[in-house]
């Protein structure tokens, strides 16, 4: 007979009356796992038939769930979906089945191009915390997603796309049109907050399109780093360009030579990233286990284009951040800080969550001043074009919080030359850019003159139409536990596979030719003040262990050097 905890407790209770015991108060065992969302919906697919391999449809319906405060790039600085379902390819066909081809022997059996279908299958997601969201979808159609890999957790070329989309027979009707997503709230707003009831919410009706009218018609903009050209030392000379760089470091206090527009490429750091893997690395790369689709087109291609940076609709006069004068032009590239403290399997995937800390980068085919003026209103394929690393990083305290506070950061608000330029140009118009192209609230932007924050920076670029990216490093280019480092024929292997070397690099924004200057023009709290001490930098740039070594004057390199008592801090 089974006895509960309550009935137990009043027994023992009773038992010990005779000795004058008092009954303890019942208190009911509070909920440990607090009520969360669900949604549920309809898939619905208009596309091609699909294929088979083993007897069974290959491929999934992927249903990711945003929050509409971390959206995936490049409209936001989503790292990951909140949560993710799959409805498998044999559910979501499943009256399909007879239709579709297959061979004898079990190997992949594809439909002739132009056979179309339409399926719908139900679906739920869950659990999900209180907010509001977008459901984006797409029909993984050659099988090859796997959400757990940075090389292997996009859409690819030949899947369907879709999701809960409000002007859904606008975009069915004209492609081109841009697409809305539904925002879907999930919980009660009380207070200005949203909040799950005790007996938990669910979102029903929700309506899912997948369909083959925007179909991903290109690759993920697979590619390695071909050059780095170093800028000019404080005596104006050039040095020697990188060929395929093994390692990018930037001084935490980086200082242009010359901030002027047609200049300024020549004193800070710009990147060659060339199309594809290097060598018999791109051969390596299309087979198993990696399946880069580096062949397709042939040669293959990066893509230029234009893009809308300011989310108004249109690309119309976008710029990129604090300059009118230089265009949006993608893929976009961006620097984001890893979190090497916290990666327990040392496979340098993993981005820092809080603070996070990013710097954006400046895509031009090939100098800065070419771009001026330059559009691509449709895509333009090339080999390879330039990246230009800013002297700049933008830190948010918490990117899930459009409030929170955001940095700007730049080591100096002048040049070098004889007659000094800012460094940031126009600062109303960088905090106003930020605002706009990252969804901050613009009174809570400061703009701070102090070293970067140093660390290692993954690079990762950007297709702006449907958010393909890739990242460097990324798992093929690092040995996975388990796998032994070794060698054959000249090639790097980790276990059983070649390891591609150019897909493990990163920047280092690394220690201080200075780090006097760092230490001497951060703002500190005299003694006893800690408690009442405001600064933005150390507030949204730095992790708790890099607060500290800040406050001993440690963070650039360097000895430790004593607090003063800064004017600044009286």
């Amino acid at each position: 007979m089974l006895i509960s905890s309550r009935t137990l407790l009043l027994a023992l209770t009773t038992g010990c009356l005779a000795l004058a015991c008092v009954d303890p108060p019942y208190k009911p065992i509070e909920n440990e796992y607090p009520p969360k969302g669900v949604m549920r919906g309809t898939v619905t697919y208009s596309g091609p038939l699909p294929c088979s391999e083993g007897g069974h449809i290959v491929g999934n319906a992927q249903i990711l769930i945003f929050n509409v405060n971390l959206l995936p790039p490049p409209e936001g600085l989503g790292l990951s979906s909140h949560r993710i379902a799959a409805i498998p390819g044999d559910v979501l066909f499943a009256d399909a089945a007879p239709y579709v081809p297959t061979n004898a022997d079990g190997t992949r059996a594809c439909p002739p191009p132009g056979t179309q279908i339409t399926a719908t299958a139900t679906f739920e997601v869950g659990p999900i915390d209180p907010g509001v969201y977008q459901a984006r979808a797409f029909f993984d159609y050659d099988g090859d997603f796997a959400p757990a890999f940075k090389m292997a957790n996009m859409v690819t070329k030949g899947d369907v796309p879709g999701g809960a989309i409000a002007n859904i027979t606008a975009v069915l009707q004209d492609p081109t049109t841009p697409i809305q997503y539904q925002e879907i709230p999930v919980g009660v707003l009380r207070d200005g907050a949203w909040t799950i009831p005790a007996e938990g919410f669910v979102v029903s009706n929700v309506g899912v399109t997948l369909s083959s009218a925007a179909t991903v018609w290109h690759n993920r903009p697979y590619f390695h780093v071909s050059g780095l050209q170093n800028p000019f030392d404080e005596q104006g000379v050039k040095p020697p360009l990188v060929d395929n760089p093994t390692e990018i470091v930037v001084p935490a206090d980086f200082h242009a030579y010359n901030a002027g527009i047609t200049a300024i490429q020549d004193s800070i750091y710009t990147l060659t990233l060339k199309a594809g893997l290097p060598g018999p690395e791109n051969i390596v790369s299309q087979g198993p286990p990696f399946y880069f689709d580096t062949n397709d087109p042939d040669p293959f291609k990066l893509l230029l284009s234009s893009y809308d940076a300011d989310h108004d609709g249109d690309i119309v006069g976008d710029h990129i951040t604090g300059s009118t004068l230089v265009p949006a032009i993608g893929p976009i590239v961006s620097f984001t800080k890893l979190d090497r403290a916290n990666d327990p399997t040392n496979l340098w995937r993993i981005s820092q969550a809080k603070p996070r800390v990013l710097s954006s980068g400046i895509t031009t085919p090939s100098t800065l001043v070419g771009a001026l003026g330059k559009t691509y209103p449709t895509p333009e394929p090339v080999d390879q074009f330039n990246a230009i690393i800013r002297p700049t990083a933008l830190c948010l305290a918490d990117a899930a919080d459009r409030n929170s506070e955001t940095v700007i950061v730049t080591p100096f608000e002048n040049d070098l030359q004889p007659t000094p330029a800012p460094i940031i140009s126009d600062v109303p118009q960088t905090i106003q850019d930020i605002a706009e192209q990252i969804r901050r609230e613009l009174t809570n932007i400061k703009v701070v003159y102090q070293c970067l924050p140093p660390g290692y920076y993954a690079i990762n670029v950007i297709y702006p139409d449907f958010g393909q990216v890739w990242t460097l490093p990324n798992e093929s280019g690092i040995c996975m536990p388990g796998e032994a480092p070794g060698e054959v024929n000249g090639m790097p292997t980790c276990g059983q596979r070649e390891k591609l070397s150019s897909q493990f690099l990163y920047v280092r924004f690394g220690e201080a030719k200075d780090p006097a200057y760092c230490n001497s023009v951060r703002p500190r709290p005299v003694a006893g003040q800690e408690a009442e001490f405001e600064d933005p930098y150390r507030d949204s740039c730095l992790t708790p262990a890099e607060r500290q070594m800040y406050l001993d004057g440690t963070l650039w390199g360097g000895p430790p050097d004593p607090i003063p008592d800064y004017p600044s801090n009286k």
